[in-house]
C-alpha cells in the first residue's frame, strides 16, 4: 500500500451512503475537510440535508426486518469480510486517520488496532440474539425463558477525536446483533469516521440499507437523528452540552440511550513513586493527541512528600 493518500482514492468517501448508494448531499452547502496539522484540503464535501436523513431511517427500518432474520453464520461472514477489507487497507487507513485528525503515527496505529479489536469482539456477539436463556420458576413444571432480540434501527453519533475507533465500537456490535444503523460521524473526520465503514460493508456484501452513514453538520436537521420515529436506540459520544440537548429533544419519548459525555480522570502519584517515571506518565496522560481524549488526565494528585 502507498504511504500517502491520493485524493482520487477517497473520492467515494466524500459522499453520504444511504440505502446502499453513494449520494451527493443536497443541502447546497459545502464543507472543506482539512488536515488540522497543515491546513491542506483533503476533500470538499457536499453536505446532506434533513430529507436525506429521514430517507436513511426509512430504508434502515425496512432493511433491518430482513437482516434480523439472517443466521449467525451469515452475519459473521459479512462482518469478517468487512474487517478483512479494513485490515487489507491498513496503511491507507492509518494515513487517513493521521491526516483527517491531525494526529501522530502512534495515535493512528493505536486507534486502528483498537478498532480491529472491537470488530473481533463483535464477531463473538452474532450468537447472542434469539438464543433463549432459561430460568427456574416458582411454578411447578414451569420454566421462564428470556429471548434477546434485535432492537431495530440504531442511531450512532461519533466525535472527531478517535473517529475510527469510536465508529467500530458502536456500528459493528449493532449489526452483529441483527440491527441496522444510521450513522453520523463528525463532519471534521467524516471519511475515516464513517465512510470507510460504508465502503467496507459495500465490499463485504452487507444488504443495502443495513448501514447508512450521512455527512452532515449540526446546522442541517441534526436533531432528526435523535427524534426520528424509526430510531430504537441512540448511541452518542461527545460533549456534555450536546448530551443535555439530546435529553431535551427526546424528553418523553422513552428512547433508550447510551451517552458518553467525557471523562473525569485523576492521576494519583503516591509518595513512593519513581518521580521521573511519574513525570513521563503525567505528560503522556495529559497531552496525548493534544489532550483531545475523554480519558485524558484532567488533574494530578501528588503526595506531599513529592
Amino acid at each position: 500500500m502507498s504511504n500517502t493518500i491520493a485524493l482520487t482514492s477517497v473520492e467515494y468517501l466524500k459522499k453520504s451512503y444511504i440505502g446502499g448508494q453513494w449520494v451527493e448531499g443536497q443541502s447546497g452547502r459545502v464543507f472543506q475537510d482539512t488536515d488540522p496539522y497543515d491546513g491542506s484540503i483533503l476533500a470538499e464535501i457536499l453536505l446532506a440535508n434533513q430529507t436525506q436523513i429521514k430517507q436513511a431511517f426509512d430504508v434502515a427500518k425496512s432493511a433491518q426486518k430482513k437482516w434480523a432474520k439472517t443466521t449467525p453464520d451469515e452475519r459473521r461472514e459479512v462482518l469478517t469480510k468487512a474487517r478483512n477489507y479494513l485490515q487489507d487497507h491498513k496503511d491507507e487507513i492509518v494515513q487517513l486517520i493521521i491526516r483527517e485528525t491531525g494526529g501522530t503515527v502512534l495515535k493512528a496505529e493505536v486507534e486502528f488496532a483498537f478498532g480491529i479489536r472491537d470488530i473481533n469482539e463483535s464477531l463473538k456477539m452474532v450468537d447472542e440474539v434469539y438464543k433463549p436463556k432459561e430460568y427456574s420458576s416458582d411454578t411447578p413444571n414451569k420454566v421462564s425463558r428470556v429471548y434477546r432480540l434485535p432492537l431495530g434501527v440504531i442511531t450512532s453519533v461519533t466525535p472527531f477525536n478517535f473517529p475510527f475507533n469510536m465508529g467500530t465500537r458502536t456500528i459493528f456490535p449493532a449489526i452483529a446483533l441483527g440491527n441496522s444503523v444510521v450513522h453520523k460521524p463528525s463532519i471534521q473526520t467524516g471519511m475515516i469516521g464513517g465512510q470507510i465503514f460504508a465502503k467496507a460493508f459495500e465490499v463485504a456484501g452487507l444488504p443495502a440499507g443495513v448501514f447508512n452513514s450521512i455527512l452532515i453538520d449540526s446546522k442541517e436537521g441534526a436533531d432528526e437523528f435523535f427524534t426520528n420515529p424509526n430510531t430504537s436506540f441512540v448511541s452518542f459520544t461527545g460533549s456534555t452540552a450536546v448530551g443535555q440537548h439530546i435529553e431535551k429533544v427526546t424528553a418523553g419519548e422513552f428512547i433508550p440511550k447510551a451517552l458518553e459525555l467525557g471523562g473525569n480522570n485523576p492521576l494519583v502519584i503516591l509518595g513512593d513513586a519513581n518521580l521521573d517515571y511519574a513525570v513521563d506518565v503525567a505528560i503522556f496522560g495529559k497531552f496525548l493527541h493534544n489532550g483531545q481524549i475523554c480519558a485524558i488526565t484532567n488533574r494530578i494528585l501528588i503526595h506531599d512528600d513529592l
